[in-house]
């Protein structure tokens, strides 16, 4: 299990050492331009590097939802 910022999780996702991705969804909206994102840096930014994930579980938790995806191989 990994907690980190948006550039460790881009790298850890680019890497391909994810298996599964668990995030909370709250009940506000913060952001902004300069506001970090799940995953920072580069990004995915076209198919080919795309992410594709599969919701495996959701939880309410208070005014929010606790999502988790796992992450499938190729191959």
């Amino acid at each position: 299990m990994v907690e980190g910022g948006g550039t460790l999780i881009a790298g850890l996702f680019s890497a391909g050492l994810v298996d599964e991705l668990t995030c909370f969804v709250g009940n506000m909206i913060i952001g902004g331009s300069d506001a970090p994102t799940l995953a920072d840096g580069r990004g995915f930014i076209d198919e080919d590097t795309f992410v594709r994930l599969s919701l495996s579980g959701m939880e309410q938790m208070d005014d929010g939802v606790l999502l988790t995806w796992h992450v499938p191989r190729e191959g």
